[in-house]
C-alpha cells in the first residue's frame, strides 16, 4: 500500500521455523507480551548493524535528500 501513512504498528510478523528454528522455538514458548519485548531489542540490533555497516541509508544520507 504505497502512499498510505504508516500508523506505527506492526500487526503481523512471521518468524520462519525453517529459516530460524531456534528463535522460533524460543519465541513460541513465550507469552505474547514477553515475545514482543524480546523482539524489540533484536530488531534494534539488526537495524543498528545495518546502519553501522553502511547497508542502510537514512533520509539525511540518501542521495535524493534535498539540501
Amino acid at each position: 500500500m504505497p502512499g498510505d501513512k504508516w500508523d506505527g504498528k506492526i500487526s503481523n510478523l512471521n518468524i520462519s521455523d525453517q529459516a530460524f528454528p531456534e528463535l522460533h522455538a524460543e519465541l513460541s514458548k513465550m507469552h505474547h507480551k514477553a515475545r514482543s519485548d524480546r523482539l524489540r531489542p533484536l530488531a534494534l540490533l539488526g537495524l543498528s548493524s545495518l546502519q553501522f555497516s553502511g547497508k542502510m541509508t537514512t533520509p539525511e544520507s540518501s542521495p535524493s535528500a534535498v539540501s
